[in-house]
């Protein structure tokens, strides 16, 4: 949300945060209510076949959130894809089709508000929530029970990007100027070790 406030600032545009879901994400952007889709979006070839998802600013792998009791037990793929282990997982996004691709032996439930998901991990009602590294980690920061395993050796490696609808040549190439300056400025870095250090 501090990068949109600062590519707001620098557009001199006043940033509005519109609520989206995974599952009705690019249906929105497609029907303009919004212009830009920020905050965890992954940057991969079917979303680029429906909109323009620009270069990435943060890299990031798939891991697990678990509880901190539990920290030596869930470190592969055959240590969480057991019938056993009890998933909880947000519907419609990267995380999901994680799970349905690669877990497809565990218990695995879907939940609809992401955020529900690591109370309900740290609770004991799961005991895993595959998820991206940043937000592993955040969740993990937020809650001392939590703990985001595989950071340094996620199961997957992607980026994070941002996503506008095709077509506008100007307002794609703005951006890619605007996210190469925060680079060479060091502002990414900044934003990272305000929310991640």
């Amino acid at each position: 949300m501090d990068a949109a406030k600062e590519l707001g600032k620098d557009l001199g545009v006043e940033v509005e945060f519109v609520a989206t879901t995974w599952p009705t994400m690019m249906k929105d952007l497609q029907a303009d209510k919004f212009d830009i889709a920020v905050g965890g979006v992954t940057r991969n070839t079917a979303r680029q076949k429906s909109a323009y998802v620009s270069q990435g600013y943060l890299s990031f792998g798939k891991v697990p959130l678990i509880r901190k009791k539990d920290k030596d037990n869930y470190l592969t793929i055959e240590d969480i894809n057991k019938p056993s282990v009890r998933i909880g997982v947000n519907p419609g996004g990267t995380n999901e089709a994680f799970v349905r691709q690669y877990l497809s032996n565990a218990n695995v439930t879907v939940v609809e508000n992401n955020l529900d998901i690591p109370h309900l991990v740290a609770e004991g009602t799961y005991d895993v929530m595959i998820t991206d590294t940043v937000e592993a980690m955040l969740y993990a920061k937020a809650d001392p029970r939590l703990y985001a395993a595989l950071t340094d050796k996620p199961f997957t490696n992607s980026e994070k990007g941002y996503m506008i609808p095709r077509g506008d040549f100007i307002y794609a190439s703005y951006l890619e100027m605007w996210m190469d300056e925060m680079k060479l400025q060091g502002k990414f870095d900044d934003l990272y070790k305000k929310w991640m250090e």
